[in-house]
């Protein structure tokens, strides 16, 4: 997930970069199964990071009521999204939830999977972040 605008402007790069090596000759030592199986991977990373770019501008220019959280993965990544939403440094989003900007760049680099359950309740209350829901038998 791209959480910056240097990020962002890296993997504009970095996106250019893969589009000039799909369908790039390959040398004729390469096996033909081999070069395509890697034509097809840079199609995938390509597309990938055209997604991760197209999430983050879209995000920039969202409101944080825009965002939806419809599984856990979704909330996990709620308070990168809210931050970047709302516009704010790392150093501005961890004074609003009371946390050291370090830990916040260490939360986000692992899209908050190691944050504790009570660590990451408490950003998600200053965010009020509503989660409702229900179980349904299968």
């Amino acid at each position: 997930m791209i959480t910056s605008d240097l990020q962002l402007k890296t993997s504009k790069e970095q996106l250019k970069l893969l589009k000039t090596g799909v369908g790039a000759k390959s040398g004729s030592h390469i096996p033909p199964a081999l070069a395509e199986a890697h034509n097809r991977k840079l199609a995938a990373d390509i597309k990938k990071m055209q997604a991760e770019i197209k999430e983050y501008i879209n995000l920039k220019k969202s409101k944080s009521e825009d965002i939806k959280i419809k599984c856990f993965e979704d909330m996990l990544k709620a308070p990168i999204r809210y931050r970047i939403a709302n516009n704010l440094t790392v150093e501005a989003f961890a004074r609003s939830v009371d946390t050291s900007t370090r830990q916040i760049q260490r939360y986000e680099a692992s899209e908050y999977q190691n944050t504790s359950i009570v660590n990451l309740e408490k950003i998600l209350a200053h965010l009020n972040v509503n989660i409702t829901g229900s179980i349904k038998p299968r």
